[in-house]
């Protein structure tokens, strides 16, 4: 019930997303575009349709005490058994482990072998997280094989855009799929969207509400309408 009851509030590029077959895949959108609410549903959805170990990761602990693991929770509710805040990990229902780790030294995520793990706000990761994160992918589980995902506005383009955008194609795995704050108007404020366009303008609109990779180029304040 608590599948369908996620699935039912999700938005085309959330399902998309969530059902993507590719084994790594980004999901990249403006703020307040549910981002995290996909990475939540799409760990979720892995987490409980097999006995697997996993990791989400934020770009430091506050962020995911805050966000990605508030979410998570609010989200999961009983499917989760028991938490070990000492441990940072999750423990499901059905015997599944999620480990809750922070991005800020990227080394400290070396050790564990793992069928999937979901990068939140990944643009403010460095670029060094990514390699490290691949080389723990490598826990296969029957037919369902270790997968990487991400979820993040962009952040002009960075290393983010240079892995899922230049380096590597749909053939080699990798998918991004593109979301705009717009597309989850149902699920904000009635102002949330106005007011975001009251005070940005510019390529930094293009990214923070349109979810698009811009090239900043040196213009630091193409972010507030002067007008």
């Amino acid at each position: 019930m608590r599948e369908v009851t996620i699935r039912a509030k999700l938005t085309p590029a959330q399902s998309h997303f969530i059902d993507s077959p590719s084994q790594f895949v980004a999901l990249i959108g403006g703020v307040g575009s549910g981002k995290t609410y996909g990475g939540v549903a799409k760990a979720l959805e892995r987490s409980m349709e097999v006995v697997c170990d996993g990791m989400m990761i934020a770009p430091t602990y506050r962020m995911l005490k805050d966000s990605t693991l508030r979410t998570f929770k609010a989200l999961a509710g009983d499917c989760i058994a028991e938490e070990s805040k000492s441990d940072m990990r999750l423990t499901m229902a059905n015997g599944s482990h999620i480990l809750c780790r922070s991005a800020e030294d990227p080394d400290h995520l070396r050790g564990p072998s793992l069928n999937w793990a979901w990068l939140d706000e990944a643009a403010y990761m460095t670029e060094y997280i990514w390699p490290v994160v691949l080389g723990r992918l490598r826990d296969a589980v029957g037919e369902f094989k270790p997968m990487g995902f991400v979820t993040c506005t962009p952040k002009g383009m960075n290393w983010l855009y240079d892995v899922f955008v230049k380096q590597h194609t749909p053939e080699e795995g990798y998918e991004v799929i593109h979301t705009t704050t717009y597309d989850n108007k149902a699920n904000l404020d009635s102002n949330y969207i106005q007011n975001l366009e009251q005070g940005y303008s510019g390529k930094y609109l293009a990214q923070e509400i349109k979810g698009e990779f811009v090239a900043f180029e040196g213009l630091i304040y193409d972010m507030f309408d002067e007008g």
